[in-house]
């Protein structure tokens, strides 16, 4: 099928382009957002009149972009073992981490090289959670990828993520003391979202991931991401979360409500991922927590208008 007749939203129509997009500010959020557009087109198929008002307003081509792969520029004889790898990646040694990463990957793999930051991604807190959900979309889009020359993209924007992920980070795997279930990790996250509800961003990425974790590593992760609610927020309880209205959508006008939702919000990319964390959040939750969300959603708007 030519590419003018894809699916504005689709992921062969997304993913060439955030392939070789990379980070404008800190971390590489378009192969995230892209999974996130691909998802709410199948969630949603009634939104595809607004494809492209929701490209727009996502800002997702606006961003910096590389012509191609920059790997095959570099040439040594020497080939890196996973230490060196790892070390020039976590020190961010450009641009020989890009040539020392494919060397790792050589000898065991893609998917191996990015499961090998598990056990950080899932439990060290971090700001906004955003290494837990980046690491999360990065390991969905190995598994959704097979074209070589585009792995070889996600490669080089994943070394670029774990260069600004891990760079100076002591590996000390601080989370909450607290325990939490879905349940009350919703409640904390509705209740303090932090910047365009990251931490519900977080949350989502996790449920979606759930099969292929443990129960230790989900609730490593559960903890991680209250830990960075209570960095932002402070220690948090009942009396510093006080109950809100209750709030009901029904299933029919769910959809439109989300759509007018997100466009509603200002521009930036969040926004694909943040409508996409709400849907999955939406259809796990029980009545309690979409009245949590909705309210979420109302404090949102509220923040930006005021």
């Amino acid at each position: 099928m030519p590419s003018s007749d894809l699916h504005p939203l689709s992921l062969e129509k997304l993913l060439p382009f955030a392939l070789l997009a990379v980070a404008e500010v800190e971390d590489p959020h378009r192969v995230k957002a892209a999974l996130a557009l691909n998802a709410l087109r199948l969630r949603f198929p009634q939104w595809t009149i607004y494809s492209e008002q929701l490209l727009e307003h996502a800002q997702f081509f606006n961003t910096p972009a590389m012509a191609g792969p920059i790997t095959p520029q570099l040439s040594f004889p020497i080939k890196y073992g996973p230490r060196a790898a790892e070390r020039f990646m976590i020190s961010a040694v450009f641009p020989l981490a890009y040539r020392a990463a494919q060397d790792w990957v050589e000898q065991i793999g893609l998917a191996a090289l990015m499961m090998h930051f598990r056990l950080r991604a899932l439990s060290e807190s971090s700001y906004l959670a955003h290494r837990l959900s980046i690491w999360l979309s990065f390991v969905e889009a190995e598994k959704v990828i097979t074209n070589p020359f585009q792995r070889a993209l996600l490669l080089e924007r994943f070394v670029e993520f774990i260069a600004h992920a891990f760079y100076g980070v002591a590996e000390d795997c601080s989370v909450s003391a607290q325990r939490f279930d879905f349940a009350s990790a919703l409640k904390l996250c509705a209740r303090c979202p932090g910047f365009f509800a990251h931490h519900l961003i977080a949350l989502a990425w996790l449920y979606k991931a759930r099969i292929g974790l443990n129960t230790d590593e989900i609730q490593q992760a559960y903890q991680s991401i209250a830990s960075t609610v209570f960095v932002q927020y402070g220690e948090t309880d009942d009396h510093l979360l006080p109950p809100l209205p209750w709030r009901e959508c029904s299933d029919a006008d769910w959809p439109q409500h989300l759509l007018q939702f997100a466009l509603q919000l200002r521009s930036n990319i969040h926004i694909a991922t943040l409508a996409e964390a709400l849907s999955v959040l939406w259809d796990a939750s029980d009545l309690a927590g979409r009245s949590e969300l909705l309210n979420a959603m109302d404090r949102l708007l509220n923040a930006q208008s005021g």
